[in-house]
């Protein structure tokens, strides 16, 4: 368990060990840059969903942080799923909750994230979302052919 964002952020960059981050938000995180001094790194930067669109590499991670909470909320969709729009594999998301109520955790999970933790302090309460490609959608045992209706017949009879 982490004892700061940083931490977790850090220690997300260490399992996810991308050689290419976008990140999107007014200042690169500290954790980023510890990361990227023993590594190399290539960091992307942007602001909007339209420069997120124009970037040139193609990033294995992206980092969305103190940035929905100053968007529109139509914005703020927009910006966390441009990512994933781009088939970014991993992307982790910090919202302060106490500055944006309209998000709550319901809107996160509507967009495949999931929360990794929460950190609150009097001034702030800020949860920490990570999307995965490889945990979005498992595949699931019983969703196939071999268990629906009259299985005893699969593969018996074709009409």
């Amino acid at each position: 368990m982490a004892t700061s964002p940083n931490d977790l952020l850090f220690d997300w960059l260490t399992v996810m060990s991308p050689t290419c981050v976008l990140n999107t938000g007014p200042a690169q995180p500290p954790a980023l840059r510890r990361y990227s001094e023993d590594r190399q790194v290539n960091v992307a930067c942007a602001a909007t969903t339209a420069e997120i669109a124009g970037i040139d590499s193609h990033p294995e991670a992206a980092i969305i942080s103190d940035t929905v909470e100053r968007l529109p909320f139509l914005a703020g969709q927009a910006l966390l799923a441009a990512p994933r729009n781009l088939l970014i594999p991993n992307v982790l998301a910090t919202i302060d909750h106490n500055q944006s109520p309209e998000w709550d955790f319901n809107h996160l999970i509507a967009l495949g994230f999931r929360r990794l933790e929460i950190f609150t302090d009097p001034n702030r309460a800020l949860a920490v979302y990570a999307y995965s490609i490889t945990d979005y959608n498992p595949k699931r045992a019983w969703n196939n052919a071999e268990n629906w209706a009259n299985p005893e017949m699969f593969g018996k009879y074709w009409w």
